[in-house]
């Protein structure tokens, strides 16, 4: 059961991360624009987030696809979920409007993203809790 959960995370992950950050290089600018409807970030922080955080979400994509690093990967990305909940849960308290900038050009609502972080974050926080006291492995050359 473990190692179904990890490979289905790791899977679930990947594609999402990938998508994501492609999603936001694919159209910058509505990432700017759904940056901007949080009012939360100083229009000089704003390019800086644009092209950090697909970048980002690259690095932990590979991360994920690397035993070695799949739990330090995983870790961070649910790192990177919960500040995205936070912002998200600030964005609907506030009551405002606009895209949450999650999938670029293709749009999502708040709290469809809020939902669906909640559901990853506990899939994430699952996975991390069921595989607590598994080392990773590594390739018999590289155990010598």
């Amino acid at each position: 059961m473990a190692k179904a959960t990890e490979i289905v995370t790791r899977i679930l992950l990947i594609i999402l991360l990938g998508f994501t950050a492609w999603a936001k290089l694919a159209g910058p600018q509505v990432f700017v624009d759904a940056l901007k409807a949080y009012k939360l970030f100083p229009d000089e922080l704003i390019p800086i987030i644009v092209y950090y955080v697909p970048i980002l979400e690259i690095a932990l994509m590979i991360g994920l696809m690397i035993p070695k690093y799949f739990k330090e990967a995983l870790k961070a990305t649910l790192i990177l979920m919960v500040i995205f909940e936070f912002l998200l849960l600030s964005f609907l308290i506030r009551g405002l409007e606009g895209d949450c900038g999650c999938f670029g050009k293709l749009g999502g609502t708040p709290l469809w993203s809020f939902v669906k972080n909640v559901f990853i974050i506990g899939l994430i926080s699952y996975t991390l809790y069921i595989t607590r006291n598994k080392a990773p492995k590594l390739s018999p050359s590289l155990e010598k």
